[in-house]
């Protein structure tokens, strides 16, 4: 793992706890529909970054 790599995943390790308290129960249904409606039809998508509990 190169520097770059290793201080990227120290940074998610120290602020994931953080990060997930003050987004857990935001809802991004309309950023996520304002997204979808860009995708073209036939379109695809490699990641929609949802976390389900």
């Amino acid at each position: 793992m190169d520097d770059v790599q290793e201080i990227t995943l120290q940074y998610y390790n120290d602020n994931a706890a953080e990060f997930v308290s003050q987004t857990q129960q935001v809802d991004f249904t309309g950023i996520q529909q304002a997204f979808l409606r860009r995708i073209p039809v036939g379109g695809h998508i490699l990641e929609f970054g949802g976390w389900f509990a």
